[in-house]
């Protein structure tokens, strides 16, 4: 594992508002959650290549946290928003 993998899942764990929980660490489904937010990265490309959909992942991994739907929906909304903003900053303008 990464030095920065802890950190990402960290800052997930802070985005869900489950910081305060108490962990040392952050919890495994945090750190995948960190893992395919980019949706480019190398672990993201890997889950793909093996036909995992992305989007069903990260709804089962925030099921798994205990992520209210309210909540979840709002950060399925913000982590689409941010990588589709990504993804047009690294395409060239037509």
């Amino acid at each position: 594992m990464s030095p920065g993998e802890p950190r990402a899942g960290r800052k997930e764990a802070e985005r869900l508002g489950q910081a305060h929980l108490g962990y040392a660490e952050p919890r495994p489904a945090h750190m995948l959650l960190a893992l395919i937010t980019e949706g480019e990265g190398s672990p993201a490309r890997l889950f793909n290549d093996f036909g995992v959909n992305l989007e069903k992942m990260r709804e089962d991994l925030l099921a798994a946290l205990d992520v209210p739907g309210d909540e979840r929906e709002m950060y399925l909304r913000q982590r689409i928003a941010s990588e589709q903003a990504r993804r047009q900053q690294r395409s060239p303008e037509g």
